[in-house]
């Protein structure tokens, strides 16, 4: 199978393969599984055939379409309603390995969804294609959602004749995928690379450059890394071996142009005299470094939104810190209607979900035409100016969040209407409590995992990301928060006290408040900033688990929380606290126990219960 990949901008990009003339065995199963493959299901865990569609479901492995039309890799599927891990062979055929030859085992893996990063292991066998003959080569847990190329040495083996099984151990996950299995002694230089810089840099004389290769093909000696961009070459001399699979870090300070795109590319240079561009990339430089926010449209009873998760994945992967995603629920449980009933979000949301855009412009250059809003928007907002930063603290106090921002322009302003304005919102990163479903006709393999979950994704399958749960200024602004008149290059405090909301659906205890500063009359975004909120039961003085307390506190069946003390005769008394500290239920413990009614409540709460003269503290997910 090749597989496709949209480049955004100057992406990362790793070199062309070498020819692979000394290719032992090769199968990317375009023409389905083979007839010489060997597929095992040893652990006879049942799955879920409900949680598919679209796709022939298998208790080992078989052939699937993925990516695009005739492309096909091998599945191994894990849902099922028994928690047992899976133990599902697939095994290539014998596979000579000549004497005095360095071959290399590759292949392409990744976990279909995202939610649901898979398990697997690699195996050898010189002895045979019986399980028990097999030695683990790798183990990978959690495997990543988009394509990873992966690379070992078989040089231990030359001379030998071998057999090579992938098991999928996952348990309770969805589906493993694996492809282009190649063994071979490659006669070039292959390297993955991963960019790990920001895209975005302020007025500043140097950028850092930084970034992961890994060899995926023979055994490289390097003698030299480059860094070549306009400003000139900066070399970093390295004397170190890679075997297949190993990574080398680089890291640079390269000089950069301000106002302008800086590309460059990372060279490797070889013992053997040879060299190899391995990554391209580049630097976006303006008045102060950009952070993207992506808003998108979504609701549960939307039946094309989950077609857009997969491309926001895409964003979030290729940007890292440089985006901002916030998904704005619509007339369903998770809606948030003090951010998504606001003017500017209504403007852009006006028509059919799902739908989003870059930076709330007020254009339509940057709002949808093909609802999946993939031609050139990414691109565009990237290269827009930044004529204002944003930084920003964040601490829970009580039932309210303490926000303090820091706000700076690149040119002077007359503010006397209060256009100029900064607004804060509260985002949950991952809503995955498993109690709401999502519609879903998804059919394209554009849609990746969607494409094979059922028309009605059940709620323990679906995770929702970065959904707003206040954000009551994030379009409004806050008045006066900002002063009639702006001056350049000066900081301008703003703190601003935000109430946690009392109705709201808290999925985990990870939370994410987000700045904005933005021309209010547009709603266009100038700049933005996340910043992390970790809610603790100790910050708000709920206490924490005494030893020795022989409590247990459980969700019962009924969504009661059930109190069970191991002194029977105990009494004492049961409270039910929200994250911030408000006392909601309580109950009193007679007799070693206490049911705590509990109804109207969704969420993520801390019980605590004092008992025969101790104390014992749960979180407990209604």
């Amino acid at each position: 199978m090749k597989k496709a990949f949209t480049v955004i901008m100057a992406a990362a990009m790793a070199a062309p393969a070498a020819a692979q003339d000394g290719t032992l065995f090769h199968e990317d199963f375009d023409a389905g599984m083979p007839a010489s493959f060997t597929t095992l299901d040893r652990d006879e865990t049942p799955i879920t055939v409900s949680s598919y569609k679209g796709v022939q479901v298998s208790p080992s492995w078989t052939a699937s379409e993925i990516s695009s039309a005739g492309n096909q890799a091998a599945f191994s599927f894990s849902r099922s309603t028994i928690d047992f891990a899976q133990e599902n062979w697939l095994i290539t055929p014998a596979i000579e390995l000549p004497a005095g030859s360095e071959p290399v085992l590759r292949w392409a893996a990744k976990s279909v969804a995202e939610s649901f990063p898979e398990d697997y292991k690699v195996m050898v066998s010189a002895a045979g294609a019986d399980p028990s003959a097999f030695t683990e080569l790798l183990t990978v847990s959690g495997e990543r959602y988009f394509w990873t190329d992966h690379a070992l040495s078989l040089a231990d083996y030359a001379g030998q004749t071998v057999n090579i099984a992938f098991v999928c151990t996952s348990q309770n996950k969805f589906i493993l995928a694996i492809d282009d299995i190649y063994v071979g002694e490659p006669e070039g230089y292959n390297f993955a690379a991963v960019s790990s810089s920001s895209h975005f840099a302020g007025m500043e004389a140097t950028a850092p450059v930084s970034g992961t290769l890994r060899n995926t093909g023979r055994t490289a000696e390097i003698t030299q890394v480059d860094c070549e961009a306009a400003s000139g070459v900066l070399s970093q001399t390295q004397a170190v071996t890679l075997a297949p699979g190993e990574t080398l870090d680089y890291n640079f300070d390269m000089p950069i142009e301000n106002h302008s795109v800086n590309r460059y590319s990372i060279k490797l240079h070889f013992a053997d005299g040879t060299e190899s561009t391995v990554l391209t990339d580049s630097v976006i430089s303006s008045y102060y470094p950009r952070t993207l926010v992506l808003d998108e449209g979504t609701g549960n009873w939307c039946n094309a939104c989950p077609g857009m998760m997969p491309y926001i994945a895409k964003a979030k992967e290729r940007m890292g810190s440089d985006v901002i995603v916030i998904s704005s629920h619509h007339n369903d449980p998770l809606a948030c209607n003090d951010y998504s009933s606001q003017r500017g979000i209504g403007f852009i949301f006006q028509g059919s979900l799902p739908v989003f855009t870059y930076n709330r412009h007020d254009s339509y250059d940057y709002k949808n035409y093909d609802v999946y809003h993939t031609d050139g928007f990414l691109e565009r907002a990237m290269l827009d100016s930044t004529y204002a930063s944003i930084t920003a603290t964040a601490e829970q106090q009580g039932n309210e969040v303490a926000i303090k921002a820091n706000v700076q322009f690149a040119n002077d302003y007359d503010n006397a209407n209060g256009w100029y304005t900064v607004g804060f919102a509260l985002v949950d990163n991952a809503y995955e409590q498993g109690d709401i479903p999502q519609n879903n006709n998804c059919t394209s393999l554009s849609a990746a995992e969607y494409m094979y979950m059922p028309v009605a994704i059940p709620g323990d399958m679906m995770v929702y990301r970065d959904v707003p749960i206040e954000g009551s200024t994030a379009f409004l602004g806050i008045d006066g928060a900002l002063p009639a008149e702006i001056k350049a290059g000066q900081d301008y405090e703003v703190e601003y006290r935000m109430t946690l909301p009392e109705d709201r659906l808290f999925g985990n205890d990870e939370l994410t408040v987000v700045g904005f500063v933005f021309q209010k009359r547009s709603y266009e975004l100038l700049n933005a900033t996340a910043v992390p909120l970790t809610y603790d039961p100790q910050a708000v003085g709920i206490g924490s688990v005494a030893a020795g307390s022989g409590a247990t506190i459980s969700r019962s069946a009924d969504g009661s929380v059930a109190v069970a003390v191991a002194d029977g005769s105990a009494s004492g008394v049961a409270r039910v606290y929200s994250l911030d500290g408000r006392l909601l239920r309580q109950a009193a413990v007679k007799g070693g126990a206490a049911t705590v009614d509990c109804s109207g409540l969704k969420g993520c709460y801390v019980v605590k219960v004092a008992a025969a003269g101790s104390e014992a503290v749960a979180k407990v997910v209604l």
